[in-house]
């Protein structure tokens, strides 16, 4: 009975751990709080396998964009995302899967503009899909 036991256990962590590793994983995360200053620092991490290879190889100098024409382009993208996440609910094999929490009104900085933007562009190119599906 135990044999058993412990063969379904680790079928089942199997299975959840290979479920897992499909999607990406978008994080922001406080980083460092410093008691002497309120600013905080965020960072991204992105898990979606070929994102790093991809941006290295195709993103643009930092300085080619600005820090508020990143915050408009994320924020229209993670608006377009989260609705994709709406709609198409309940696919596991969706790239859209994860929710997307962003705050306008929160300054993360140029780096995690900058990141997410270029993440965006890996989604569209990898999975052949708009996000925002109007020309600019």
């Amino acid at each position: 009975m135990k044999k058993y036991f412990f063969t379904i256990l680790l079928l089942a962590v199997v299975l959840f751990c290979s479920a897992q590793g499909k999607h990406s994983l978008i994080t922001q995360k406080v980083i460092k709080d410093s008691i002497s200053s309120d600013s905080c620092k965020y960072e991204i991490i992105i898990t979606e396998p070929g994102f790093n290879s991809w941006f290295e190889t195709n993103r643009k100098p930092k300085w080619f964009y600005s820090k508020s024409y990143l915050k408009y382009w994320d924020y229209i993208y993670t608006v377009n995302w989260n609705m994709k996440n709406i709609s198409e609910r309940g696919n596991i094999n969706n790239p859209f899967y994860y929710y997307i929490d962003y705050n306008y009104n929160i300054d993360y900085g140029k780096e995690v503009y900058y990141k997410l933007y270029y993440y965006f562009k890996y989604i569209e190119y990898k999975y052949h899909k708009k996000i925002y599906p109007y020309k600019r």
